[in-house]
């Protein structure tokens, strides 16, 4: 009976250090989590995001955007600041993961919104059907 509890304390004490490794691993990742999002919002102010201050960008534009134009547009009149080492992708993946916002071609968006509504003001061609029936 004694060479049984020796064997579960050692597995006691095995466990429990790899429990305080778990632990500094588990601290080690929400620290990661935690910078990562304050890396995500960037310096706004009040909890706006990043894509908040992008559609108020394409709100007052009224148009597609090239990604860089928006870049440009945030850094002057959003007073957007970034410490990432590539803005230019960080915005590319902001505008393509987020479904506010709509891939017009390449290195171009607008906002989904402003899609739609373009998309219902085209005037449509009349079908054949129609032409067929009013005998035109």
């Amino acid at each position: 009976m004694n060479k049984f509890v020796k064997e579960a304390e050692k597995e006691l004490a095995r466990l429990s250090a790899e429990r305080e490794m778990i632990d500094i691993k588990i601290k080690a990742l929400q620290s990661f989590i935690e910078a990562s999002k304050v890396t995500l919002k960037f310096q706004t102010k009040e909890k706006e995001t990043v894509s908040d201050k992008i559609v108020r960008i394409f709100r007052r534009e009224g148009r597609s955007l090239h990604y860089t134009e928006i870049l440009e547009l945030l850094e002057r009149d959003e007073n957007y600041k970034t410490k990432a080492k590539d803005p230019k992708a960080v915005m590319t993946a902001i505008l393509s993961t987020n479904p506010r916002f709509v891939r017009v071609e390449r290195g171009v968006y607008t906002l989904e919104e402003l899609k739609r509504r373009e998309e219902e003001k085209k005037p449509t061609l009349p079908s054949m059907e129609n032409k067929e029936m009013t005998g035109e």
